[in-house]
C-alpha cells in the first residue's frame, strides 16, 4: 500500500531492499521502478545479494524521527543511516520506512558500513 507522494526508494525502505531491487509492474512485465508511483501501482521488492551487509540492521522509523535522529540514536554519523540503499536524505514516513543502520566495519559493493564509536 503506496501513500500520495511515496518514491521507490520509500517503497524499497519499505520492502527491506534496495531501489535497484525494486521493479514495477507495466501490465506486462516487471521494468525498473518509474520516478512517480500511483495508488494502483504494482511494485516487487526483490531481495538484493550481499543487502543488507552483515552486521548492519534495519530500523523502523517511528513519529518525528529524521535520518539524523536516528543516526544520533544509534551513535553513528547520518551517512551510516540509508534508505531504500540509497543516502538517507529525504523526509521518513512514520510507521512505513525501514533505514538500514551500519554499525560495523564491513563492505558489500559500493556500501560500507562503519563501526559505531564505543
Amino acid at each position: 500500500m503506496y501513500n500520495p507522494g511515496d518514491t521507490c526508494q520509500h517503497a524499497a525502505a519499505a520492502m527491506q531492499t534496495t531501489v535497484a531491487g525494486t521493479t514495477w509492474w507495466n501490465g506486462h512485465t516487471y521494468v525498473p521502478c518509474p520516478a512517480q508511483l500511483y495508488l494502483s501501482d504494482v511494485l516487487l521488492g526483490c531481495p538484493v545479494a550481499g543487502y543488507p551487509p552483515v552486521n548492519c540492521q534495519f530500523y523502523g522509523v517511528g513519529p518525528g524521527q529524521t535520518c539524523a535522529s536516528i543516526a544520533g540514536e544509534h551513535e553513528v554519523p547520518v551517512t551510516s543511516v540509508t534508505l531504500g540503499g540509497l543516502a538517507c536524505n529525504v523526509p521518513l514516513l512514520s510507521g512505513f520506512d525501514y533505514v538500514l543502520v551500519y554499525s560495523s566495519n564491513v563492505s558489500v559493493g559500493n556500501i560500507t558500513c562503519t563501526q559505531r564509536p564505543g
